[in-house]
């Protein structure tokens, strides 16, 4: 058996009209959804493994040259989930 941990992230960043359309393809990339969304900024939620998400917060540090507001929490402490291999 593997152990295996899933985290769900909520990413603040900002987005103004002239890099809202390229976060959203990056969201849909990595299957985030959009929680919230103002003329300024977005939170997206996805869940995933660690990698998942650093992965996604480095891509949207790009879109926006700064650094991006993740929130994590572990949705299953890895040695309580088990799945088989």
């Amino acid at each position: 058996m593997k152990t295996w941990c899933e985290e769900l992230g909520l990413i603040k960043i900002a987005a103004g009209a002239g890099t809202r359309t390229e976060v959203l393809e990056i969201a849909d990339h990595f299957k985030a959804k959009t929680v919230d969304m103002t003329d300024k900024s977005m939170i997206l939620m996805t869940t995933g493994d660690t990698e998942k998400l650093d992965a996604m917060i480095k891509t949207l540090e790009k879109v926006q040259n700064r650094r991006a507001c993740p929130h994590r929490k572990s949705l299953w402490p890895a040695e309580k989930k088990r799945r088989e291999e």
